[in-house]
């Protein structure tokens, strides 16, 4: 919210978090203005009493927690549009490749040591200005340990800004890539071969054939 960025008392307009706010709008409009501008306009009394404009400006409306700020709105529309833009394309059933902001997909499996394939994949996108996402797949509900991981790394996506998406499905490449062409995908990364050699080798044989249109990449785990 803009008090976590500008330190400010002001009540939130909505308790949610910015992402299901976007999730929930039928329709977004993004009022921008510069800083510069903004400040001129607290120090006109515009936007606050004219009395408390010398103490804002050193602290909600400092310029750099405005950059911020602006940043961050134009960032979330930004992810808002193209997620609008994959789902259109999956209603048009349009199959063609698109230039669309890259989306990179972390691909982990119920088992640890797969933390450096998170932060991997994330750096990636971020070096590539793309969306960082996150799945797994499973025939059943993890339990016991298999949970533990998957918990684990839901918590370790979070904080690199992806929530894990967990699909249900015999066929880890089929899911995958289904997955991949809903939400348009560019870059698949997966951790391996590992233990499961052979069938790793099946996966990424697959995964190439049914998502031609996004590159896929294997990062090998630790230990391996």
């Amino acid at each position: 919210t803009g008090a976590d960025t500008t330190g400010g008392r002001a009540r939130p307009v909505h308790p949610a978090g910015d992402e299901e706010v976007l999730a929930a709008a039928d329709e977004i409009e993004l009022v921008d203005i510069p800083p510069t501008a903004l400040i001129e306009r607290v120090r006109g009394g515009l936007v606050v009493p004219a009395r408390d404009a010398d103490s804002l400006l050193d602290t909600d409306f400092a310029p750099d927690r405005l950059i911020a700020l602006r940043e961050r709105a134009l960032r979330l529309v930004s992810q808002y549009a193209d997620r609008q833009l994959a789902a259109y394309l999956h209603q048009q059933r349009a199959d063609r490749p698109l230039e669309i902001r890259p989306r990179v997909l972390a691909c982990v499996s119920p088992h640890p040591g797969m933390d450096g394939i998170l932060h991997a994949a994330a750096h990636h996108a971020s070096m590539i200005d793309g969306e960082f996402t996150m799945a797994t797949v499973g025939a059943r509900e993890a339990t016991g340990r298999e949970a533990a991981a998957l918990n684990h790394y839901d918590v370790v996506g979070r904080e690199l800004g992806a929530e894990l998406v967990r699909l249900t499905g015999s066929s880890v490449a089929g899911q995958i890539a289904d997955y991949a062409r809903r939400n348009l995908v560019t870059e698949i990364i997966l951790g391996g071969p590992g233990k499961g050699g052979g069938r790793h080798r099946t996966v990424v044989r697959e995964l190439l054939r049914r998502a031609p249109n996004a590159d896929i990449h294997v990062i090998p785990l630790a230990g391996d």
